[in-house]
């Protein structure tokens, strides 16, 4: 194979995962989107987005735990990160001045089928959703790996 069919190759690899991988999460995108309109009068942002959902559902001690961690790793400003929560926690004063904090006084957020466990984080790009992930208090070490690898340094 030469170097143009390669580089042909790696280019439609490409844009099949790409292509693929924001097909994969076409329900949630649409239940988040609508979720945010009418709750918050907002929409997925095009730009590239952190929405961090926490349900009534969740292991409270476990989301103060990444909670902290979290305010942690947050160096400045972050434009970049809405955290939406059902519930009041304590420490999430901390992080109005950092990230963006929505407050879901309806508690509809508990009635979306958005598979929300735990510490929940949707990565969103060009207004739909290209990545989810969950942490549980075991995963502290990989929520911070994929924070300081996608997020840190990538504030305004």
């Amino acid at each position: 194979m030469n170097l143009i069919n390669c580089s042909k190759y790696i280019i439609i690899s490409f844009i099949f995962f790409v292509g693929c991988n924001s097909e994969n999460y076409k329900k949630e995108t649409n239940i988040l989107n609508v979720y945010l309109q009418e709750n918050f009068k907002e929409s997925i942002s095009e730009d590239r987005h952190f929405y961090i959902l926490l349900n009534s559902y969740v292991c409270k001690n476990c989301i103060s735990k990444h909670i902290y961690i979290l305010d942690s790793l947050l160096q400045f400003k972050y434009d970049n990160i809405t955290l939406i929560s059902t519930n009041k926690y304590k420490n999430l004063e901390n992080l109005t001045k950092k990230i963006k904090i929505l407050e879901d006084k309806q508690g509809s957020l508990d009635y979306e089928n958005l598979n929300l466990n735990n510490f929940t984080l949707f990565t969103t790009q060009n207004g739909k959703i290209v990545d989810i992930r969950n942490f549980g208090i075991e995963d502290m070490n990989n929520f911070i790996h994929f924070f300081n690898q996608n997020i840190q340094n990538k504030g305004d």
